[in-house]
This record gives C-alpha cells, structure tokens and sequence, in this order.
C-alpha cells in the first residue's frame, strides 16, 4: 500500500447505547461459557459499525472526490431505522468464519449500499461481486461449534435502531485492533 492512500469504508454507525448493549450481551454469553468450542475474536464494542461499502485503499484525491459524489447521491435519502434480529454465521453454517447480527427490515439499508456502491465505482473502486448481506460483525471464528448452541442463545434486546446518519471511516491497522475514525458524516433528510 503506498503512503498517501488509506483504507476505508462506508458505514452506519451503532449508537453508543446499542454499542454498549451488545457488549453487556457478549458479556453475558461468555460469563454463561455459551459460544466457548467457537473460540470467537470479538469485535470491540467501539468498533461495532454496519458496513455499507468497503472501499479499500484510497487515495486523498479519490476520497475528496467520493466525499463530494456521495454527499450529492444519498442528499435526499429519508431517515430510516432497522431492528438487530438474531445471530447468523458467514459464509454458511457448515463453514462459519464470522459470527453476526441480521437485521431487519432491509430494503432502506440496501437502498444505501448501492447509491453509495454505484458513486463509488465510477472512481474506479473496486467492489465486491458477492451480494450485499446487510449485518454487524461480532466477531471471527477460529474453531468449529454446533449450530444447535445459536438456536438456544437468548436473543438480543436491543430495540430499534433509527439511523440519521451515514459515516466515512478511516481504518488504520494496530497491533490490539483496527481502529475505525470517522473522516466524513453524511446527514439523512429527516422526511
């Protein structure tokens, strides 16, 4: 990667409150030993985010541009809210790297995903070909656990999540953990 390029990524930014209600429930499952055999790396609560696009490397030139195409895009986007329902795996169950929240409903948060993506690819952005699958990363799996055990975790209860704003985060890699900083905020229309 050459220095004047960053990595970064659209996102939706949880609410410290949804943020801090997670981490009590993460928190709670492995007080509980719940999860255990998966042996999960979490997420760290403050980097608990929904991505919406991930754009990789940037440059500085690239990121002003996309800034100003993005703000002009999603301009008129409506404010909209999700609810986090249940836990899933990524890719698939018989081969899960990545525990996640699913939400719903999905339709706004897709709506978001491709303006931004189709802004995005005329700067020559690579995306991802994979469909977008709309979740909030827990964390990565290294070991193998019984799906049956997610079946019996009691559901998170964390209401719905009302999103007002869109986020550009910088990542800078470290050696305890990527740290996302927000370099760009992206107002909803409030109709």
């Amino acid at each position: 990667m050459q220095k004047d390029t960053f990595r970064a990524f659209f996102a939706i930014d949880l609410s410290r409150g949804a943020k801090k209600t997670i981490a009590l429930w993460i928190r709670a499952l492995r007080a509980k030993g719940r999860l255990k055999e998966w042996q999960i790396k979490w997420v760290r609560p403050e980097n608990l985010h929904l991505t919406l696009c991930f754009l990789g490397s940037i440059t500085n030139e690239q990121y002003l541009d996309i800034d100003k195409k993005v703000r002009e895009a999603i301009s008129g986007l409506p404010q909209f809210s999700f609810k986090l329902t249940g836990l899933k795996l990524f890719p698939a169950v018989s081969k899960p790297r990545v525990l996640t929240l699913a939400l719903e409903p999905l339709a706004a948060v897709k709506e978001a995903a491709r303006i931004i993506g189709r802004e995005v690819a005329t700067f020559g952005v690579r995306l991802e070909k994979r469909a977008f699958k709309p979740h909030v990363t827990l964390g990565f799996i290294s070991g193998l656990g019984d799906d049956e055990t997610l079946r019996k975790i009691t559901p998170l209860k964390c209401g719905v999540l009302k999103v007002t704003t869109i986020k550009l985060f910088k990542s800078d890699a470290h050696p305890g953990g990527s740290v996302y900083t927000p370099i760009a905020i992206y107002k909803l229309n409030l109709s």
